[in-house]
């Protein structure tokens, strides 16, 4: 059984490695400090640093899986590592360097502990609205004979089902005609991982349009 992930990096170490030192190590400053006679430098490995444990890790089918971090790696990460070199190196970049690294700046903003904890927050105060209007649209769309209240909602792509979302349709057992609509969610990980992968798949095709350059 392969071991799933805990360290899970925000900032890559890939990128991280560019700061390294001759003893393979960076020099980081802390901006809190404990006491006053505490360094305020000091010297990581790029394993010890820019990782939160455990910030990517979900139950799917009641087991942990470490999937978005392999994902982000896979499609966020690596490939942009060569056009990182060439950037750092002050290399030409071709367009389609251009395009791995503003994929690559998408994935850094959209999966820090700082935007977990701001959807978090988003979704606590919007979930019970979002969630009451998707039921009187679906109330609208049975009364207008559109669908059935024993036809069973499917998500439109391999994406939503990963979704935390269940809807359930419960007949009155005295009146055929009359049925209730029960939906259930929650916030946590998984509706921000959802999230992520979201504006990841979709959103950054709208940094693509922008005009972009290296200061």
């Amino acid at each position: 059984m392969n071991k799933i992930k805990a360290n899970n990096h925000y900032v890559p170490q890939l990128y991280l490695k560019r700061w390294v030192d001759s003893e393979n190590e960076v020099c980081i400053y802390k901006t809190l400090v404990s006491h006053e006679n505490e360094n305020l430098w000091r010297k990581q490995s790029t394993a010890a640093i820019g990782y939160q444990r455990h910030l990517y890790t979900q139950m799917i089918a009641g087991k942990e899986s470490d999937d978005l971090e392999n994902w982000l790696d896979k499609n966020y990460e690596s490939p942009a590592q060569e056009a990182i070199s060439k950037a750092v190196n002050d290399e030409k970049l071709s367009k389609h360097d251009w395009y791995l690294l503003i994929r690559f700046l998408a994935c850094q903003d959209v999966r820090t502990p700082a935007r977990l904890l701001e959807h978090l927050s988003r979704q606590n105060r919007t979930q019970e609205k979002i969630l009451q209007d998707s039921l009187e649209r679906l109330k609208e769309e049975i009364e207008n004979n559109s669908i059935s209240p024993s036809d069973t909602v499917e998500p439109s792509n391999e994406l939503d089902k990963l979704f935390p979302l269940k809807i359930r349709t419960e007949r009155d057992p005295n009146d055929k005609e009359m049925a209730r609509i029960k939906v259930e969610s929650y916030t946590g990980r998984a509706t921000w991982i959802h999230s992520l992968k979201h504006l990841l798949k979709y959103s950054e095709k709208v940094l693509h349009q922008h005009k972009w350059s290296i200061i």
